[in-house]
C-alpha cells in the first residue's frame, strides 16, 4: 500500500490499495482490502480533507479458515460497538468497536451485506429475505416482511431497517424495528 500525495498530476491524495468494502462509523473510517487488510483513518465529520491514516491491521479471519478465499470481505457495516464484516462464502464476522479485536465468526449462508443495530444486533440479508440475529449468529425469530429481492441494508440513524429491494418493485424500504414486531 503507497500513499498518492497528489504528485504526478494526480487531483486528489489517497492509499494504493484495492478496497473490497469500507464502514464510516462515528469519527473513523474502516476499509477491507483485497490484501487482507484493515485500514483505519481518522476524520472530522465534515472536513473532506481531514482524513489521516492511523493503523492498519490483519483480517483476522483467514487464520481459522482453511480456504483463504472464504476470509475475502465483501462487506462491513459499525455502529454501536460492533462491526459487522460479511465474509465471502457464507461466513459473518463480528469485530469490537473498542480494540478491534475478533468477537465472533458464524456460518450465514447466503449472506450478501450486513447491518448493525444500536443494541447491537445484526440484519443480514440474502438472496430473498432480511433476519435478525445476535451477535453469535443465533436468529431471534424477527424478519423483515416481504423485503422483495434485498441487495443493501442499513439501520437508519432513527432505528429503522432500510431495505434496498433490486426486485420487480425498485425501491427503497424503511422498517420499524423498535419493540418486538417489525413494521
Amino acid at each position: 500500500m503507497g500513499k498518492n500525495d497528489r504528485k504526478g498530476g494526480h487531483r486528489n491524495g489517497g492509499w494504493g490499495t484495492s478496497t473490497s468494502a469500507m464502514t464510516v462509523v462515528g469519527n473513523e473510517i474502516l476499509c477491507a482490502s483485497n490484501d487482507g487488510e484493515f485500514y483505519r483513518f481518522g476524520w472530522t465529520l465534515g472536513d473532506i480533507e481531514s482524513p489521516r491514516f492511523r493503523d492498519s491491521f490483519a483480517n483476522g479471519f483467514g487464520d481459522t479458515m482453511n480456504d483463504k478465499s472464504a476470509s475475502k470481505v465483501i462487506g462491513i457495516n459499525g455502529r454501536g460497538s460492533l462491526v459487522a464484516i460479511v465474509l465471502a462464502k457464507g461466513f459473518m464476522g463480528v469485530r469490537e468497536r473498542s480494540g478491534w479485536t475478533v468477537r465472533q465468526r458464524f456460518a450465514a449462508p447466503g449472506v450478501h451485506d450486513a447491518a448493525c443495530s444500536a443494541d447491537d444486533r445484526l440484519w443480514l440479508a440474502t438472496a430473498d429475505a432480511v433476519r435478525e440475529v445476535d451477535v453469535t449468529g443465533h436468529a431471534t425469530g424477527r424478519t423483515a416482511l416481504d423485503p422483495g429481492t434485498p441487495s443493501a441494508i442499513a439501520v437508519s440513524r432513527q432505528g429503522e431497517l432500510v431495505v434496498c429491494d433490486d426486485g420487480s418493485r425498485q425501491q427503497i424500504r424503511f422498517c420499524a424495528i423498535a419493540g418486538p414486531d417489525v413494521r
